[in-house]
């Protein structure tokens, strides 16, 4: 492998004579690798380096969803609080509250870098709730399971 085709090439791994594929899991996402293989015998005669391969590794977008989504409802100041559970830290990932309207659909409510919101709701039982999660490099999981508020 060689990350320029100035360079040399770099031994990644010997392979068995019986083997098709080869993963190379030491890779960076955007940059542009090249491959090649060289037989080599068992008297230790090498051929030539194979026409190279081009590959540069993608991020798909897909992040993990959020998890285990709880909603509590206070009933003496009339606010609802959302939780959940998320795997990945950091200052690049950020939530969408979505908030479900009467005909059933999901629409954007608000954003929050926590994980956990809070809103006022005064007479309003059953209301739901779901999130989803984004990262600030494009990526956004599915929508969370709904969250349903309880009635009081």
């Amino acid at each position: 492998r060689k990350t320029s085709m100035d360079d040399p090439w770099l031994v990644l791994d010997t392979l068995l004579a019986t083997q098709s594929a080869y993963t190379d899991t030491l890779v960076h996402q955007g940059t542009m690798y090249y491959y090649s293989l060289r037989a080599v015998d068992f008297s230790g005669n090498e051929s030539g380096f194979a026409h190279p391969v081009a590959a540069r590794p993608y991020d798909s977008g897909v992040r993990p969803p959020v998890e285990h989504i709880r909603v509590t409802r206070n009933t003496e100041d009339e606010t609802v609080q959302l939780s959940w559970e998320y795997p990945l830290e950091g200052e690049d990932v950020f939530f969408v509250i979505y908030r479900q309207n009467e005909r059933g659909q999901f629409l954007q409510h608000q954003r929050t870098y926590q994980r956990t919101y809070e809103e006022s709701l005064s007479n309003e039982d059953g209301a739901v709730f779901a999130v989803k999660a984004f990262t600030t490099d494009g990526g956004q999981s599915r929508l969370s399971e709904a969250a349903v508020v309880p009635d009081r």
